[in-house]
């Protein structure tokens, strides 16, 4: 059996010994991607699990751009972000830069994902739990 995965990423044939795994190539070809999904539910329910918070039992992906809302704005690029069937929102970054400022970094993203959440005239109840995990390196 050939050690070769079939996707190339960068113009490059990853093999299992030139593999980085906590590369966003493979953690988006690994975890956004719906024929792994139950990969991701894992992910994330394990996270949950520590923590002691209710668990996911479906994850509908969902766009990992987040464009502007305003002229001059910072757009963003997420890992693996999708929705689960209690409407929670999770977000997974993975990094192999040391950022000084991450938590910042962290808290924008956050908060792009959470503030998007509602549309016009609904109360603020209905916002949902929103979830940010991150694996750094």
């Amino acid at each position: 059996m050939e050690n070769v995965l079939q996707e190339v990423v960068q113009g490059e044939v990853l093999t299992v010994e030139n593999l980085n795994r906590m590369n966003d190539a493979f953690a988006k070809f690994i975890f956004a991607n719906e024929a792994r999904k139950q990969l991701t539910l894992d992910l994330v329910n394990s996270f949950f699990e520590f923590e002691g918070t209710t668990q996911i039992t479906d994850f509908k992906f969902s766009d990992r751009e987040l464009d502007p809302e305003r002229k001059l704005g910072k757009g963003v690029v997420l890992d693996v972000v999708g929705e689960s069937s209690d409407r929670t929102l999770v977000n997974v970054e993975i990094q192999l830069q040391q950022f000084d400022d991450m938590d910042r970094r962290t808290l924008y993203y956050w908060s792009q994902l959470y503030t998007r959440r509602l549309l016009c005239g609904e109360d603020y109840e209905s916002l949902n739990r929103t979830v940010a995990i991150n694996i750094l390196d």
